[in-house]
């Protein structure tokens, strides 16, 4: 089962901010794909994994990533679903 979770990138900008991910995680192994967002640490929850609200942007950001969460990665679960459902079926041929 692949997990997945928003952090904030290791490595800082040159203006200090960070940027947001959301990082993939299957058998222990992870791959990360930006958000093309960035904030610095003061400005971003870990445990809610969102953008606090001493952020300028923080309720377009925190939507944004709800956009993600509750859009973009079901849509691809269901499109890889798919996609694996078509290559078994081409190989039972």
């Amino acid at each position: 089962m692949t997990t997945f979770r928003f952090t904030l990138k290791n490595t800082a900008k040159s203006n200090g901010e960070k940027s947001i991910i959301i990082l993939f995680i299957k058998d222990r192994k992870n791959t990360s794909l930006s958000l093309r967002h960035s904030c610095t640490d003061q400005q971003w929850s870990a445990e809610t994994e969102r953008v606090k609200k001493n952020h300028p942007d923080y309720e377009k950001l925190n939507k944004f990533i709800d956009l993600y969460l509750f859009d973009f990665l079901p849509n691809l679960k269901f499109q890889f679903s798919i996609l694996i459902w078509v290559c078994f079926s081409r190989l039972c041929e």
